[in-house]
């Protein structure tokens, strides 16, 4: 039986930093350069966390993914790259003579300080200044993900959560539907990335309300928070909802995305719900006109998953006819409207159809 809670119960949108800010901030998070070398990702699924003459050290939102580099200073010979949060076996490619001699894939040199991490050594051949990295994808087919929100205060018991995800042999990767921090404070930061260096998949991540108290710090850890990616033949869509309301840039990708989904499945994943069943205080988007919005555009575009977190529970119901779920159950101080407590979602698209299973934690 559903149980109400209090109003205050339910964390309101506690946002410092702007949607619009973040948006922005977004566009450049694919872009480094150094008086050696210039790195662009136009896509934004590769962001930048250290940058040096030599060297420069990326993180992963996708295993779909291209880059280049630019050299501008004509005795750069090699500069290394370190990407971290691979999916395991990943393979880059290019042009002979950039990563291997003869232009074959190679999964790079393991690299033990970086969570799921490897080097790539990327080499200018003589006369070429311009030189594109890829990664070699998994083949489209059925495959299997994971998901979940709300970490927020529980950090330090996430151990017990990863282990359990870790049982998860067959699945690709964890998407994080949020709240991954309380503050987003630098140590909280730190104690999270710590925690998921426990899991043997790797995570993206959509921001939450709770992921904005400082201006950049989520992002500076953990990338976009608006993008979308494609996965064994599926899209991927995050969207910033974490105040509420997504700003006009995202607006202005959002009919983009789900364009380019229209011929595959699409799984569309955010914090707050776009809308929610149990009418809580702060539970879906400030805006009813924005939400049915979204949901008329989903609706038409053919999306066939919505992913909530946000509420610190767990629900299942329709939204515009979609399948939606709310799976709040990373550990954060639980609303246990159905008693299941910490959880996530194991969802295997076979066939090119989204199957959604609910995993409890503490059984």
């Amino acid at each position: 039986m559903r149980r109400a809670l209090p109003a205050f119960a339910l964390c309101l949108f506690a946002c410092v930093s702007e949607p619009e800010e973040r948006a922005l901030r977004n566009l450049e998070l694919g872009r480094a350069s150094t008086p050696a070398w210039a790195f662009r990702d136009e896509q934004g699924l590769l962001h930048v966390r250290e940058a040096a003459d030599s060297t420069l050290t990326l993180r992963a939102s996708s295993a779909d993914f291209s880059f280049t580099l630019t050299r501008t200073e004509p005795t750069l010979s090699t500069v290394s790259v370190r990407v971290w949060n691979l999916l395991p076996g990943l393979t880059l490619s290019a042009a002979p003579g950039v990563l291997t001699a003869d232009g074959s894939p190679t999964p790079g040199a393991p690299e033990p300080a970086l969570t799921l991490g490897a080097r790539f050594d990327v080499t200018f051949p003589p006369g070429v200044d311009v030189v594109e990295v890829r990664s070699v994808p998994p083949a489209a087919g059925d495959f299997t993900f994971l998901a979940l929100g709300d970490i927020q205060e529980a950090i330090g018991g996430f151990g017990a959560v990863a282990d359990k995800l870790n049982e998860e042999a067959g699945a690709d990767f964890l998407l994080l539907l949020g709240d991954l921090t309380n503050r987003t404070s630098t140590r909280e930061l730190d104690d999270i990335e710590a925690a998921f260096a426990r899991l043997r998949l790797p995570v993206y991540a959509t921001p939450g309300n709770h992921d904005c108290y400082t201006s950049d710090g989520y992002q500076r850890r953990f990338g976009r928070t608006n993008y979308s990616f494609l996965h064994r033949g599926a899209r991927f869509t995050s969207l910033d909802s974490g105040s509420g309301t997504l700003a006009p840039t995202t607006w202005d990708a959002v009919p983009l995305w789900l364009d380019a989904g229209r011929a595959q499945p699409h799984v569309v994943f955010t914090h707050i719900p776009v809308t929610e069943v149990n009418g809580l205080r702060g539970g879906q988007w400030a805006s009813r006109r924005e939400a049915r919005h979204a949901a008329s555009l989903f609706s038409e575009a053919g999306v066939d998953l919505l992913l909530f977190g946000h509420v610190h529970s767990y629900d299942a119901y329709q939204v515009a006819g979609i399948p939606a779920y709310i799976a709040g159950g990373g550990g954060a101080s639980p609303e246990a409207f159905d008693g299941v407590g910490r959880h996530f979602l194991r969802v295997t698209v076979r066939g090119g159809v989204p199957e959604v299973e609910l995993v409890r934690v503490d059984e």
